[in-house]
């Protein structure tokens, strides 16, 4: 006999709950729109897996959910992904405050507190990007004739994103999770010797995921950096083309506070091990392609590099004693079945020299063409089936 509903949920089977007076209209909308059915099934099928991960009673976790929904979802989806990519995880044995993900590695236990970052209040929030008409028109009460009729124009968004207020945001939500990873030490939730990780989710940042000089934002509010440059040689110069990014180590507020932005090259955050930034809605995460991984140079516990084998992964290799490269390396070309092993920087080379191999085999056959199409290929030992 199939169960009800009402039962599914007394279960626990159920991720969503009825009857929740006060919910969340992300939850309400998730629930019971019927143009979410496609998200509601993701929902469902990621509850089912992750249920028996969750940090604290599974009842409690549906609650605090209908609350503050994107918050759970980005912890839930983050779990998933990581089972995805072959971690195993354990559920934590501590109370209800203790971090929220366990992961089981090779040396130990990783732990997680997934956090997301707000808008923000007051002068310094994070606003959304103004509409403006492109047309004569530059107004909607422009937009009319004087006999009312409506003239044409194009309302479009105006994507001109404030990466210092987006900063600003990012290192609240660090700051406070390297105060309470320090209460979870203190408390001994977290061992010495293991690795703490804070999962970032940037869904209610407008524009979030925008990147200038494919440098992220995340990026630059740990290391103290600004807009990035390229350099290029001109005039016949020969040289590499590089990459040069002025030091930005604060952030002036409107109250004329000043923000550190160096979590990570100036010890800031010693209890954060590195940070997993993901700038979309939690329901795109299995996906993977757009997380952002950067590792601390400068925390007590550094996390492998290679530890968490999706998107993009950062991290700064020291050239002296006070200065240091900052790299990048992207998983999103290695295949899945390769992220959880060894071989997986082998694979990688595989897929660079195989892409390489084919734009020259192209390239040849271009040139193969030109010569045959120009009749120059009769008698210089060319021959194009």
């Amino acid at each position: 006999m199939r169960r009800s509903r009402a039962a599914d949920q007394q279960a626990g089977n159920t991720f969503f709950l009825s009857g929740v007076s006060d919910a969340d209209p992300v939850y309400i909308g998730l629930r019971d729109s019927e143009h979410r059915a496609q998200d509601r099934q993701l929902v469902e099928s990621q509850w089912i897996r992750f249920r028996r991960f969750c940090s604290g009673e599974a009842a409690r976790f549906r609650s605090e959910a209908a609350r503050g929904c994107d918050a759970r979802l980005w912890e839930m989806s983050l779990g998933c992904l990581l089972l995805d990519n072959g971690h195993r995880l354990e559920k934590p044995t501590h109370r209800e405050d203790a971090p929220d993900i366990k992961v089981v590695g090779p040396s130990g236990a990783i732990w997680i507190e997934a956090t997301m970052a707000e808008r923000g209040q007051g002068p310094d929030a994070v606003e959304e990007p103004p509409v403006i008409m492109i047309d004569d028109a530059t107004t909607l009460e422009g937009a009319f004739s004087a006999d009312g009729i409506m003239q044409p124009f194009t309302m479009v968004t105006a994507v001109v994103p404030d990466h210092a207020r987006m900063i600003l945001r990012y290192a609240a939500a660090l700051k406070a999770k390297n105060a309470q990873f320090s209460k979870f030490e203190q408390r001994g939730y977290v061992q010495a010797g293991e690795p703490t990780v804070v999962a970032m989710c940037a869904a209610p940042i407008p524009n979030g995921d925008i990147e200038h000089a494919c440098l992220p934002d995340i990026v630059k509010a740990v290391f103290g950096l600004a807009e990035a440059q390229y350099v290029v040689p001109v005039l016949g110069a020969s040289g590499p083309i590089d990459i040069h990014a002025s030091p930005r180590d604060k952030i002036t507020k409107q109250s004329g506070i000043t923000v550190p932005s160096t979590w990570f090259s100036q010890r800031l955050a010693p209890n954060v091990s590195a940070v997993i930034f993901f700038p979309y809605s939690p329901l795109r995460v299995h996906d993977a392609r757009s997380v952002i991984i950067v590792h601390n140079p400068c925390a007590q516990v550094v996390l492998p590099r290679g530890t968490f084998r999706f998107g993009r992964e950062w991290w700064v290799t020291p050239e002296t004693s006070e200065t240091g490269r900052l790299h990048c390396y992207g998983w999103r070309d290695i295949p899945r079945w390769a992220r959880g092993n060894t071989i997986a920087p082998i694979a990688m080379k595989v897929v660079v020299v195989a892409e390489r191999f084919h734009r020259r085999w192209q390239a040849a056959q271009d040139r193969l063409r030109r010569y045959r199409k120009r009749g120059r290929d009769r008698g210089r030992g060319f021959r194009v089936p």
